[in-house]
């Protein structure tokens, strides 16, 4: 038979253990799941198939949404459930990509709503009713890629955050990619990559595609991202519930010492 000490011992070397494993997890990008994704098409481009996965974070069921403007009630979610989610977006006009398309993320990356640089119209989305199904905090993931013969230059906003890219890494179908993530919120120095993300966001949302007023640049007519058209696109969006953090384990493995000690004295 286990003697107490030794009983009380192992269950603290098991706490030990699970602290040592969750803090390696915690370290890491904590896991998600993709919950619901939206994909803005122009007239000329497929939509997405309900059964087709795409994105980083692959999922299927994507709300296929047409025209520059427009409203998408209650949105389903990746199981193809409707939600309480509504999306509104409004942008100057909608385009696409000129590549052959062969796979459903060549579909996500093909079409997009437009933005006009760098003082003019903005791309715009708004979410809403998002609590009514999704608890917050959740992260957003947008997707961007404009047509490749133009090099798009400018920000995404949602709250306070603001990315700035340099849309230099094209999709270019068919079986295009990679997916590049971009990261900088310097407009001084903006990433190249075809998407972002952000984190925490809490409750309804609006999403701001814009130019970047201000830049050296701006106005010299050899540079392609300042002419009409060329501003941010919007390909696409995923609103994403990060999975509850493993420390939970950790947690219960130290409450079991209180009952190790009860029931052995």
């Amino acid at each position: 038979m286990v003697g107490k000490n030794t009983a009380i011992l192992i269950a603290a070397l098991f706490a030990v253990s699970v602290s040592m494993a969750q803090a390696e997890t915690l370290s890491a990008p904590a896991p998600e799941t993709a919950k619901i994704g939206a994909n803005f098409k122009d007239s000329g481009t497929e939509k997405l198939l309900s059964d087709e996965i795409a994105g980083v974070l692959p999922q299927s069921e994507w709300n296929n949404l047409h025209n520059p403007f427009g409203s998408q009630l209650n949105v389903l979610d990746s199981f193809g459930e409707q939600t309480t989610v509504d999306i509104q977006w409004i942008s100057p006009s909608t385009w696409r990509n000129d590549w052959e398309i062969a796979s459903a993320d060549d579909r996500l990356m093909h079409g997009f709503l437009d933005s006009v640089h760098p003082d003019g119209d903005q791309a715009v989305v708004t979410v809403t009713d998002v609590l009514g199904t999704i608890g917050s905090p959740f992260d957003v993931y947008v997707y961007f890629d404009g047509n490749s013969e133009v090099d798009r230059r400018g920000g995404y906003t949602i709250g306070d955050t603001t990315y700035y890219m340099e849309d230099l890494v094209d999709w270019a179908g068919p079986d295009g990619g990679p997916f590049v993530q971009v990261t900088s919120t310097d407009p001084n120095n903006p990433g190249v990559g075809n998407y972002v993300v952000f984190r925490g966001v809490q409750g309804d949302f609006v999403l701001t595609a814009h130019g970047m007023p201000g830049d050296p640049k701006q106005g010299d007519p050899g540079a392609k991202w300042y002419q009409p058209g060329n501003g941010p696109p919007i390909n696409g969006i995923q609103i994403v519930v990060p999975e509850p953090a493993a420390l939970l384990l950790l947690l219960g493995a130290l409450l079991m010492l209180p009952f190790f000690r009860r029931h052995l004295a």
